[in-house]
């Protein structure tokens, strides 16, 4: 009987240790496949993290370098518009010129070369001035008139190619404004351009320049709120233009 109950309790002890073993094993597997997803996990957060956070460092250097270009092309912009058509209004309107009453011919000749008159035309100009000092100065000015409609016409160019070069740049709605306003300068110069021609003020003119003026002032001041707004627009509103204009 003793016998019995020994081997009882010795198999009850052997099972116990071999539960106790199996138990302690397994939740050693657990723990050890719990901290492996643990370390895998943290690996994979970590790569997110990485990601998001070179997707916005990539975002802000895009943003800083689009808003400073987009400032330089701006006031660049702004500036050509301003000097296309302060040239163009200056062809009409009350207009200062010089007499050249106490011009001689060696003032009339420097005052030509300053004006950026081409020596073989100075020389004709001055060849009349000799035999008539009147139509040598309505020769002149004659001239000068024609140089003067080529430099509004090539400041307006120069304002429409600045435009072509850097649409990438602009929000759409200011690339149409600026568009119609090259436009609309160009129909302007038409009218100075056939005045010029016929050498006479024909019916209507005054108005159709007045008209055409006014036109250009509101456009000029719809571009200069529509610039001031876009570039005081934070990163928010930088991209949120730039998913308007993409899409």
């Amino acid at each position: 009987v003793y016998s019995i109950v020994a081997s009882v309790l010795t198999s009850g002890i052997v099972i116990s240790l071999l539960g106790f073993t199996a138990s302690k094993f397994a939740g050693g597997a657990i723990d050890h496949l719990f901290k492996r997803r643990l370390e895998m996990h943290k690996h994979e957060l970590q790569a997110i993290t990485d990601e998001y956070r070179f997707d916005y460092q990539r975002r802000v250097a895009d943003f800083n370098l689009h808003v400073q270009k987009r400032h330089e092309v701006y006031a660049k912009q702004f500036e050509l518009l301003q000097i296309a058509n302060g040239r163009l209004m200056s062809l009409g309107g009350l207009r200062k010129e010089l007499t050249f009453e106490e011009f001689d011919r060696s003032d009339f000749e420097t005052y030509l070369k300053a004006r950026s008159v081409v020596g073989g035309k100075i020389a004709g100009i001055l060849s009349v001035w000799d035999q008539d000092r009147n139509e040598g100065i309505r020769k002149a000015r004659d001239y000068l008139r024609i140089l003067e409609l080529q430099e509004a016409n090539a400041a307006r160019v120069e304002a429409n190619n600045h435009k072509l070069v850097n649409a990438l740049y602009m929000s759409e709605a200011l690339e149409n404004e600026v568009t119609e306003l090259v436009e609309k300068m160009g129909r302007v110069q038409v009218l100075f351009d056939t005045e010029s021609r016929l050498q006479r003020v024909r019916d209507g003119f005054f108005k159709e320049v007045t008209d055409g003026q006014h036109e250009l002032d509101t456009l000029m001041g719809a571009i200069k709120a529509r610039m001031r707004s876009e570039l005081s627009v934070g990163a928010e509103g930088y991209y949120t233009l730039r998913s308007t204009e993409e899409s």
